[in-house]
């Protein structure tokens, strides 16, 4: 399959008023999310009630775009709304105030969620689909098991180096897909934040401990789990090794996250109760 963060990228073209630039990408990575929460090894059976959201193929199906994806992508898109205020404490050292863009989310849609708020949330659940929509149409013709993929012998013929046309498909979409990403968020980068400022120096400290994080986990996911003999080729087991330490390291990152994301609010709450204490 493509790799998870280059999804967004697909949505791109899509990000203009009515719709919700970081619903469409919240939609664009919500199919991949079993894989990362099946990483944490979470107790699940087939009995347990959150079965469908651990499932990454009823998340790839189309029967599974509004049951699954979008109640994902909805998690994920409140998630983001919720990190954005500890991310800008992070970045501004400020406990309120200042405003992070999304990807994409420009003057325009940043104007219209300020004077209709409500017309927001009706366009909310229509980006998230269309996000994941678009993650579907990706993986059907750049994934081994997707539908056009299945349809079209020439596409599983060899092409390079022991590659079939999908596996180009699949690490060239991926690449290009990153690419993309990493110009626009390079031209947006003065617009993320209101005030224009950089960065405080704890945020590159942060962001290298995630990193470390991620790279542990991912090699200790894959130390879990490696057996070189079941791999047909070097090919396919370089393909394995990075698959399991991506997602391994992606879940133990998403994990940290959220606990952070948590915590912070956690202690912002206390920050506002303490003056009504004092106060009485």
């Amino acid at each position: 399959m493509p790799f998870t963060l280059a999804h967004p990228a697909a949505v791109l073209p899509l990000m203009r008023r009515p719709l919700v630039g970081l619903a469409l990408v919240c939609g664009a990575l919500a199919p991949d999310l079993p894989y990362y929460v099946r990483a944490t090894r979470l107790p699940v059976s087939a009995q347990s009630w959150y079965e469908p959201f651990t499932n990454a193929t009823a998340s790839h199906s189309v029967s599974g775009l509004l049951t699954v994806s979008l109640p994902l992508a909805l998690v994920l898109y409140l998630l983001a709304l919720a990190a954005t205020p500890p991310l800008v404490w992070l970045t501004r050292g400020r406990w309120g105030g200042g405003t992070l863009h999304p990807v994409g989310a420009g003057d325009d849609e940043t104007a219209a969620a300020t004077h209709r708020p409500g017309a927001r949330w009706v366009w909310v659940p229509v980006s998230l689909v269309l996000g994941a929509a678009t993650h579907l149409l990706w993986d059907s013709f750049a994934s081994s098991d997707g539908f056009l993929a299945q349809q079209s012998a020439a596409l599983n013929t060899t092409a390079l180096a022991g590659l079939t046309w999908i596996d180009l498909l699949q690490h060239g979409s991926s690449v290009i897909g990153l690419a993309v990403i990493a110009v626009v968020l390079w031209r947006r980068r003065r617009v993320f934040v209101s005030d224009g400022a950089p960065p405080l120096r704890r945020t590159y400290w942060a962001v290298a401990g995630l990193l470390g994080v991620g790279v542990l986990a991912g090699a200790v996911s894959v130390a879990a789990t490696f057996d070189p003999t079941i791999h047909r080729s070097t090919l396919a087991l370089v393909e394995s090794v990075l698959t399991r330490g991506l997602i391994g390291g992606g879940a133990a990152v998403g994990v940290i996250v959220v606990l952070a994301v948590a915590i912070w609010w956690v202690a912002r709450l206390g920050r506002m109760r303490r003056p009504a204490t004092s106060a009485l």
